[in-house]
């Protein structure tokens, strides 16, 4: 019983550390089994997380491009922001064209051309 109890304890510890949710598998190994139980468990447990791990990276990525294209055009890049709200959402090119705020609404009463680290050269 000393074997089941300790790969309970391990699924328990590694899911709590991981948060990943992973189907139940049962135990009815013998002794000599135990090593290769607890591998797969690790593995299994690694995989899935590597797994989880690049698709939130990868929505991440995606979100960050999105949030740094113009909301008016979305052919280029914001570098534009607007004062006295401090918004930058928007192009060069589309800035002049608002007089509001598309985020807050307010009043736009002058446009800073801003330089951001990121920045693709065109």
């Amino acid at each position: 019983m000393l074997y089941g109890t300790l790969v309970v304890t391990l699924w328990e510890m590694l899911w709590r550390l991981t948060n990943c949710h992973f189907f139940i598998i049962t135990i009815t190994a013998k002794q000599n089994c135990l090593p290769m139980l607890l591998l797969k468990l690790v593995m299994l447990v690694m995989n899935e997380c590597l797994v989880r791990c690049v698709q939130d990276i990868n929505e991440s990525m995606v979100k960050c491009r999105d949030s740094m294209r113009c909301q008016i055009c979305a052919d280029a890049d914001v570098d534009t922001a607007f004062v006295p709200c401090g918004h930058v959402v928007c192009c060069g090119s589309c800035a002049p064209r608002l007089d509001l705020c598309p985020l807050c609404k307010l009043v736009i009463t002058h446009r800073l051309k801003v330089f951001l680290p990121c920045q693709r050269q065109q």
